[in-house]
């Protein structure tokens, strides 16, 4: 059973959102209005698999409680929900620690897709905004934009470590328990997110970032 903590204080939302998780029978959720220093203590007490946060009212507020949640429980995976397409907020939220960005009107479509996602490793942002977010990385320098990790997957992360430490596809591929099909397709991706051109370049990153010690 999946557990799913639900923080907002804007009871229609909460609701939505709670309904839209109970039509799935692997999902049990919580559903939480108050102050977000008793949200901590609740969420510690519980201890969810996923956090989702409602950033709509009071996103300077959300933000810092997620940079808390993140400092108190590193493995807790945090979905924040928003009206706003602003590349800035999506940003700042993945700085603090969220690893799903969700659009207020995409919720039922795509919640429990975003969350399915997550359980794979991988980071979520809702289609309303993701061309804008692309767009918006492509027009980065590319020292900005390799310096942005917070972009990177845990899956991916563990790619670069792997490829960084001198191991080949097949050797990635038994050691992740993945088909070397995927070692391929996460290595295109890393290669497309951080603007990188070859191995090499990749294990240049791993080494400057500390993905590996020398």
């Amino acid at each position: 059973m999946t557990t799913v903590f639900i923080a907002s204080s804007n009871a229609q939302l909460k609701d939505y959102v709670k309904a839209i998780l109970d039509t799935k029978r692997d999902f049990h959720t919580i559903a939480c209005s108050c102050h977000y220093d008793d949200i901590i203590v609740k969420v510690e007490i519980q201890k969810p698999h996923f956090f989702i946060i409602d950033l709509i009212e009071d996103y300077r507020s959300g933000l810092i409680l997620i940079e808390k949640m993140k400092k108190l429980m590193p493995s807790l995976q945090m979905i924040a929900i928003n009206k706003s397409t602003d590349h800035n907020i999506l940003v700042d939220a993945f700085r603090n620690g969220v690893e799903g960005y969700l659009v207020k009107d995409g919720l039922f479509n795509e919640l429990n897709k975003c969350i399915c996602t997550l359980l794979q490793g991988e980071k979520y942002v809702s289609n309303e905004i993701a061309n804008i977010v692309l767009d918006f990385y492509n027009r980065l320098p590319n020292e900005e934009l390799e310096n942005s990790f917070f972009l990177l997957s845990q899956k991916e992360k563990e790619h670069i470590t792997h490829i960084g430490n001198g191991l080949n596809p097949k050797e990635i591929a038994h050691i992740m328990h993945i088909s070397k099909k995927t070692v391929d397709n996460y290595r295109n991706r890393i290669m497309v997110k951080l603007h990188l051109n070859s191995i090499a370049d990749i294990v240049k990153y791993a080494i400057r970032e500390q993905f590996v010690e020398l």
